[in-house]
């Protein structure tokens, strides 16, 4: 196999993963409310802890949310410091 055909199939790979995530995110996002209830019960998970795991996972996305645009924040600042005094 040549560079040429692992960039290809490297590049195939990339555009059906991204394809998959981006369906998977409209259908979660339509249809998450209706999903958690069956999601639930499959786990035979009481109600009580089915809520403290939604909660929890939302706030970590949230952290890592959050977290992650302060970072690249704060990085975006000493950048444009350091060019500012280097220039």
């Amino acid at each position: 196999r040549g560079p040429v055909t692992k960039i290809a199939t490297q590049a195939g790979f990339t555009l059906f993963t991204i394809v998959i995530a981006l369906l998977s995110l409209f259908f979660f996002l339509r249809d998450g409310a209706s999903l958690s209830e069956p999601a639930r019960s499959v786990l035979g998970l009481p109600k009580s802890a089915w809520d403290r795991l939604l909660k929890r996972l939302h706030d970590t996305v949230h952290a890592v949310f959050v977290g992650t645009v302060l970072v690249a924040i704060v990085q975006g600042s000493i950048i444009g410091f350091t060019y500012a005094f280097l220039n």
